[in-house]
């Protein structure tokens, strides 16, 4: 195969050896509407698909958690409720799932059988390039939200995705996650909760979920990874027979780079019992945004340090503050998977109105690790051991080429090369040459001292907030039910009856016969 090869409608763009995976990467471009797909070609027989669409959220409704449920809930050619469990029974997957990020949707599956692997691969396509959901609103009302009445005749919010959601936000890890984010990124897709705030779920209609779906879902806004052993001359015309329906779309979905904010400590109640142990205690997470997608030494630099400064109990910043008696907890965690890099600092169990004090303690600490010096033995531990996780490749269960796609994501969905985060031996070869000058104690002053773009959440546990918002809740939806006019209800009446029959329909045989699925022959007898 050799750059500008035409197969199957694709152009063959670039093709480079990583000797790291062991890998050819092959890049191709469906000429037709500008769809990017990259194989890397290498010796495993877990072969890996991916189609990951660039999806921004401008709000909290959740549309693309919504989508990511819905457009599994029958396509044209299977039009079934559930072709997907229908479709595990006939199948060796090793992963099958999908997954909403900050900003995109990612539909991946891994299989060792090659006539599986075509399988999965026409449910998959069909299903994000031909939904029901576009045209049956009841598949919205059941994944997304939905009014309906509970036992006691008051009405309530239903729905897959925001039942999830509520019990997410039920979490104060998530909880922390969002207000940080919100708060360092307030005019990106990052400063929203892209999997649905449920206070906000509920103002999304179905024309604005069928026109977030006609957007984003197009080829012009997709790229496909394929990993593995991979038979092209059987998958790529079943990719082509897909996108060959759709014309080129000029696709104007760019992430801008959020400029530098360091608003106001913000504080934030969070639902507790009266006898729980946080009581009378606070959370604090503090937020430094360091770096691009791009700055790969950097992400790793961060990460390490992090480790130095909290991993242990003897580590600066978790000696300062236990030995105060400032914290229950110290962690340090490093997040990259979004075009801009950030870190955050979580100080768990702090005695509420000694905030201040910890936040001093956190400081003064990584001061010190500055004007004494990173020491050089810890780097050097921590580096190897950084290089070691990452050449050994060992994901337990997860398949390799599926983490391979996450990592094409990195840099690819950002306009950089789709190869640049699948190699780390230039990252730890440059870090390494920076042991013993100056640049990890930079970067500490980079991150936590001199940087302006900052921010800081109190979390604040109140035993009483549980009772104020199912109060709140109920009074909002009484107030909801009397807004509405006699023919709102009854089209209410007619929607839920509908929803209900969706629900309780069955798939009947034919339908099922229709989902393609293994046969013995197809079966290698000899196990592994």
């Amino acid at each position: 195969m050799n750059i500008n090869d035409k197969l199957y409608g694709f152009t063959v763009t670039n093709i480079s050896d990583i000797d790291e995976i062991s890998a050819t990467a092959i890049e191709m471009i469906f000429e037709k509407n500008g769809c990017r797909l990259l194989w890397l070609d290498r010796p495993d027989d877990n072969k890996t698909f991916a189609i990951t669409f660039k999806t921004i959220p401008t709000d909290g409704t959740g549309v693309f958690h919504i989508l990511e449920h819905s457009v599994l809930c029958g396509s044209d050619k299977y039009p079934l409720k559930e072709p997907f469990v229908d479709l595990l029974k006939g199948s060796m997957q090793t992963f099958l799932n999908a997954m909403t990020f900050p900003d995109k949707t990612m539909y991946p599956f891994s299989t060792r059988n090659d006539k599986d692997l075509l399988n999965l691969m026409d449910v998959y396509l069909d299903a994000v390039f031909h939904p029901l959901c576009r045209k049956k609103k009841e598949i919205f009302m059941q994944e997304g939200w939905h009014i309906e009445e509970d036992e006691n005749g008051d009405w309530i919010f239903n729905g897959v995705v925001y039942n999830e959601m509520r019990g997410v936000f039920s979490s104060i890890d998530s909880l922390m996650y969002y207000q940080t984010v919100k708060q360092l990124f307030p005019d990106t897709c990052y400063g929203v909760e892209s999997g649905g705030d449920p206070s906000v779920i509920p103002s999304l209609t179905f024309e604005q979920f069928v026109a977030s779906y006609e957007k984003f879902y197009h080829p012009s806004n997709a790229t496909i990874v394929l990993d593995g052993e991979v038979k092209l001359d059987e998958v790529l015309p079943l990719i082509s027979s897909y996108l060959d329906g759709f014309e080129k779309r000029e696709c104007d979905i760019e992430i801008p780079l959020q400029s530098a904010v360091s608003p106001k400590t913000v504080r934030v109640a969070y639902e507790v019992s009266e006898d729980d142990d946080a009581i009378g205690k606070v959370e604090i997470t503090k937020g430094w945004v360091f770096g691009r997608f791009d700055e790969r030494e950097k992400y790793f630099a961060a990460a390490i340090l992090g480790s130095i400064l909290s991993e242990s109990n003897d580590s600066p910043l978790k000696k300062a503050l236990f030995s105060a008696g400032l914290a229950d907890d110290v962690y340090i965690s490093v997040l990259s998977e979004m075009k801009q890099v950030f870190l955050s600092l979580t100080i768990r169990g702090v005695p509420e109105g000694r905030e201040k004090d910890a936040e001093k303690a956190a400081d003064d600490a990584i001061n010190a690790l500055i004007s004494g010096g990173v020491p050089t033995d810890q780097l050097t531990s921590y580096l190897n051991r950084a290089e070691f996780m990452n050449k050994e490749m060992d994901f337990g269960t997860m398949p390799v080429g599926l983490v391979n796609a996450f990592r094409v994501q990195e840099s690819w969905l950002y306009g950089g090369e789709a190869t640049a985060a699948l190699g780390i031996n230039s990252v730890f070869e440059f870090l390494r040459g920076k042991i013993g000058t100056p640049y990890y104690e930079c970067l500490l002053d980079e991150i936590f001292i001199s940087n302006p773009h900052r921010a800081t959440v109190y979390m604040i546990p109140d035993s009483s907030l549980a009772e104020k918002n199912a109060a709140e809740m109920k009074s909002k939806m009484a107030a909801v039910k009397a807004s509405f006019s006699p023919e709102e209800l009854k089209e209410l009446e007619e929607a839920n009856e509908k929803l209900k029959i969706f629900r309780e329909s069955v798939d009947s045989p034919e339908l099922s016969a229709l989902i393609p699925h293994l046969e013995l022959s197809d079966i290698k007898k000899e196990c592994k």
